[in-house]
């Protein structure tokens, strides 16, 4: 279209043809590169020794041994700050992104739905899932990303939401009234997976959520006097900003 905007729609070629973005038309063949292919995010365990993103934090990675995650998340220092699947850099464009489009990456089996962390893809092959192979986890259980398999203890981690989307800001209203304005990252609700204290966002702000029991409606707290919610959720509690996200 005029001005290189691509239309709302797309033809397929007849059978037998591919698209060549070169000559821009559709030519005999059948083996064709995909153009739109989203960075490489590990997130799920697939080597016996293995290293993964962590999809909320690019300077964050963790280790697999055996397919299970072992230890303490790891961070990757201030002169190399980017994991890239394989090692810490400096390269800002390997960081996870595209998290909103689901997709099965290579030796991944079965993919998460990033927009219900009940629901999973299988892969038949590297690229896109066909919504013929979109099914839902047992009643009570959540999908694990990082192991890549249903289980009952897992945390509820949606990939497509506000963290996903840009630094924008969010306001919200306390139950004592008092109106809090936040960056990108943080949920205005939240639906109780477990009892228990939650964070309101992916990065160290005053907001976290109480949850009284599963399938109830999170109720939001502010931190006081000026402290955050640690972001690490095996320490759930208020602390100085200077030392979050903090790890016993």
């Amino acid at each position: 279209m005029v001005g290189e905007i691509p239309s709302h729609t797309s033809l397929p070629c007849q059978p037998g043809n591919i698209f060549d973005p070169i000559e821009e038309k559709c030519s005999p063949g059948n083996t064709c590169t995909a153009l739109c292919v989203p960075p490489d995010c590990h997130l799920t365990c697939t080597e016996e020794v293995d290293l993964i993103s962590d999809p909320n934090d690019c300077g964050t990675y963790r280790v697999c041994l055996a397919g299970v995650v072992v230890g303490e998340p790891q961070h990757c220092n201030s002169d190399t700050p980017y994991f890239n699947g394989k090692f810490c850099g400096t390269d800002a464009n390997q960081c996870c992104s595209e998290l909103c489009t689901p997709y099965c990456y290579k030796n991944v089996i079965q993919a998460p739905d990033p927009e219900d962390c009940k629901a999973f893809y299988i892969c038949l092959e590297e690229g896109e899932p066909s919504q013929d192979n979109h099914f839902y986890c047992p009643n009570d259980e959540i999908f694990d990303i990082s192991l890549g398999r249903c289980t009952p203890d897992a945390q509820c981690r949606i990939l497509c939401d506000d963290s996903t989307s840009g630094p924008t800001v969010t306001t919200s209203t306390t139950p004592d009234g008092i109106i809090t304005s936040t960056p990108g990252g943080c949920k205005d609700s939240l639906t109780c997976i477990d009892a228990g204290f939650f964070a309101q966002c992916t990065t160290c702000q005053p907001g976290y959520f109480q949850c009284q029991g599963v399938g109830q409606q999170g109720i939001l707290h502010s931190c006081p006097d000026g402290k955050v919610f640690n972001t690490n959720e095996n320490a759930p509690f208020c602390i100085s900003p200077e030392i979050c996200p903090f790890f016993p």
